[in-house]
């Protein structure tokens, strides 16, 4: 019993696998640098050290690896394995936005929305980064322009794109869409809901509208 634990214990499946991603992150591979980044970053079969994390990820980051670069804003935002730097988590955070990844074009969306990592509030930015997120199925982002949609703030208000951008980021796992769905269909007519419907029925995939 003591020899398979042992071993179980030594997992020397996941070694080798550690040991093939070093060697690929050695010779700068981008995606084996960030994921061997990860593992260091939660002690994921490696010993926890979050600045070897936060190096290796960076590394993978600055040959445009975007989740990479999301996460990295994402550290540099909280002081996570680097010293807590707002300018970096912006730059990192616009990198990954305008390669295209949906994280991060909602976490810029909030960005220009709020006033965050020193950039002034900007309503025109936020609602399109919105919308670029929203496109691409994240929920969060699905929830925000539904709300900002039904409230008239930022932009102008319109209750039926309002209930298919909710209803999307209820369908999507949103926990507080339902009852926001419920509050706006109790103040519009049948047919504007129908017309909502229909109109969340007719959008495409996520990931296929840019």
């Amino acid at each position: 019993m003591t020899t398979e634990h042992s071993e179980q214990g030594l997992n020397p499946d996941l070694m080798v696998a550690i040991a093939s991603l070093q060697k690929a992150a050695d010779a700068g591979n981008a995606e084996a640098q960030f994921r061997l980044g990860m593992m260091y970053a939660n002690g994921d079969g490696v010993p926890l050290s979050h600045s070897r994390g936060a190096g290796l990820i960076e590394s993978a980051a600055r040959q445009g690896h975007t989740e990479a670069q999301t996460t990295l804003g994402w550290l540099y935002a909280n002081g996570t394995g680097v010293d807590q730097d707002d300018q970096q988590a912006k730059k990192w955070y616009l990198r990954a936005a305008h390669q295209g990844s949906p994280k991060a074009e909602y976490v810029v969306a909030t960005m220009y929305r709020f006033g965050q990592f020193g950039e002034p509030r900007d309503a025109e930015q936020a609602v399109a980064w919105y919308l670029k997120a929203a496109n691409r199925g994240v929920a969060p982002a699905q929830f925000a322009l539904g709300r900002l949609l039904m409230d008239g703030k930022l932009v102008q208000k319109d209750e039926e794109t309002a209930l298919m951008w909710l209803s999307l980021a209820h369908a999507n796992g949103s926990s507080k869409a339902e009852e926001v769905i419920k509050h706006l269909i109790k103040r519009m007519t049948p047919e504007a809901v129908a017309r909502a419907r229909t109109a969340m029925l007719s959008q495409p995939p996520a990931g296929e509208s840019s």
